[in-house]
């Protein structure tokens, strides 16, 4: 079942990956290869400082820090589409008056800006609600809108631009910070408000679906862990604590080395680590 569940979602990033590369136009194209019905013409070359702006975080000192009060959204936290940390900094709430100007709001475009891409994919995300009027980091920024110009079609044209722009700035296998200056300067196509409407629904409507299920996946393998923990017996207990109707008995105690070669060049450890290879 978690094997279906994750074919599914691969399939569906996969299918956005390739979405992303046909609904917007490459270089040297007017129009996008693939368009919904009912539009037609050019899209309009314009810079994205036409329509964006990057305001750059606050280098805020470590001895401000306190256990609880306002989060602080940094680079680290900004991954592919999600914001998330094991390890979240706090700063005193009167910071929010004190540093208008790098609180975020629900909804916010917020970018890594140094080493901009992992596994492949750019960092940029929305701030959720649950950090509405947190504080924004050195290294990370966020968009601030220049002319009007729907949300939805700015994050996935953001996420679609911005990672070419930093493919191609890159020098061999460094990534650069992403220069506001260079990044205001880059060409992209735009088209008129409808379509923009049109293309960033469909976009936010497939990110859904990606989330619905990466969480039932996550839901899946979180069962399985439990299933692994309650369907074999546990240190010193000779039965599992759940299971199937019609087994009885105690399980019989064996040597692993006895059953199986897991690796006959060299001694066989005395313990084992689980790894889940899905």
């Amino acid at each position: 079942m978690s094997n279906q569940a994750q074919g599914k979602l691969t399939a569906l990033k996969q299918l956005k990956a390739v979405y992303l590369q046909q609904m917007f136009p490459k270089d040297g194209e007017s129009v996008p290869r693939v368009r919904f019905a009912g539009f037609a013409g050019d899209w309009e070359q314009r810079k994205l400082g036409d329509y964006f702006n990057i305001t750059s975080g606050y280098a805020f000192k470590m001895d401000d820090y306190v256990k609880t009060g306002v989060p602080i959204v940094n680079g680290e936290s900004i991954q592919h589409g999600i914001i998330s940390s094991n390890n979240w900094s706090y700063l005193p709430l009167e910071f929010k008056k004190k540093y208008p100007t790098f609180m975020l709001k629900t909804d916010d475009i917020v970018l890594g800006l140094n080493r901009p891409i992992t596994n492949g994919n750019l960092k940029i995300a929305k701030i959720p609600k649950e950090l509405n009027e947190a504080l924004l980091y050195q290294r990370a920024g966020k968009i601030d809108y220049v002319q009007d110009v729907d949300e939805n079609f700015s994050y996935y044209v953001l996420e679609a631009e911005v990672k070419q722009f930093v493919l191609k700035e890159a020098v061999g296998s460094d990534q650069p910070f992403i220069s506001t200056t260079k990044f205001k300067d880059w060409d992209f196509k735009i088209s008129n408000k409808l379509e923009q409407i049109t293309v960033g629904n469909f976009f936010r409507i497939l990110d859904n679906t990606i989330a619905t299920n990466q969480e039932k996946l996550s839901k899946l393998k979180q069962l399985k862990a439990a299933c692994l923990q309650q369907m074999f017996p546990q240190a010193g207990e000779r039965v599992p604590k759940v299971r199937f109707s019609g087994f009885s008995g105690d399980w019989e105690n064996r040597k692993l080395g006895k059953i199986a070669n897991f690796n006959p060049r060299s001694t066989l450890p005395n313990t084992f680590e689980y790894v889940d290879l899905e």
